[in-house]
């Protein structure tokens, strides 16, 4: 599922299976967030539930999901088509992006009350998630009884291999990466496949966090994002850079897109 790794996905199916609750993609347009969640949707559905979807515009067409697009209707909101929605009683909901506070108090009461909330939003990682709810006019004690978990996403050019070679890394690259001088990384130097860009296709580097009873104590008393994320840190979460660093290590992309993924997120 979604091509990211095993701990991901394990983590990612767990939440899903929840009966309610609310789950969030987070990261910048062109990351990925939209076909991650329609994978998730497409674990959900062997369950068979009643999904309905909230989308802005309608990305993929899925069998067995009601799925309505909001674009093409003059004044009809996503904060409007969610109380719509709620009426018909899903098991699943899909929110495109929750955009405005209306829109989250929606679905975090939606997310309270039985249904389990799949959406999306526009932050650097996924701890940034929770402070961007609060920051909208999220009450904390609601959203630390309904966020089940976030995961971010970045998209990282894969290295060509047809033209893939050893890289010279900048010592004050390394420094600044936190990577030893023995350590190899590589490169593509640019052929006719890969267009001499030195890059074929894209892979998606992620972070994810479930909220545990002490991270839902840390939302709830409003600790702030710099307390969830030393917490996160103890548990043992991998951030965005360190699975961008690893993909580098493994010799998939660059030591120059996992510096990115850092300098961004």
């Amino acid at each position: 599922m979604l091509g990211f790794g095993e701990h991901e996905v394990d983590t990612l199916r767990d939440l899903i299976t929840k009966p309610h609750g609310m789950v969030l993609v987070t990261g910048p347009t062109g990351s990925g967030k939209s076909t991650t969640l329609y994978s998730l949707l497409n674990e959900v559905k062997r369950q068979n539930p009643h999904i309905i979807t909230v989308e802005d515009p309608v990305e993929y067409a899925m069998d067995g999901v009601e799925q309505i697009q909001i674009s093409n209707v003059k004044g009809y909101t996503f904060a409007e088509a969610l109380r719509h929605i709620l009426r018909h009683d899903p098991d699943v909901i899909m929110v495109g992006e929750i955009r405005d506070l209306e829109t989250a108090q929606i679905a975090n009461k939606a997310a309270l009350t039985g249904h389990l909330m799949l959406s999306t939003l526009h932050t650097n990682d996924a701890i940034s998630s929770v402070t961007r709810l609060i920051d909208m006019g999220v009450e904390p004690f609601l959203l630390s009884s309904t966020l089940l978990g976030a995961m971010a996403q970045r998209l990282v050019r894969v290295i060509c291999e047809e033209c893939k070679e050893v890289d010279t890394i900048d010592t004050k690259l390394r420094q600044t990466l936190g990577v030893s001088d023995d350590e190899i990384f590589y490169r593509g130097r640019g052929c006719p496949t890969c267009s001499q860009s030195g890059y074929r296709g894209r892979v998606a580097v992620c972070e994810i966090f479930t909220v545990t009873p002490e991270i839902q104590q840390l939302i709830h008393a409003n600790k702030g994002e710099q307390a969830i994320r030393e917490a996160l840190h103890k548990a043992g979460m991998t951030t965005l850079f360190e699975d961008a660093l690893e993909l580098a290590r493994e010799g998939r992309t660059t030591l120059e897109e996992a510096y990115k993924v850092r300098t961004v997120g």
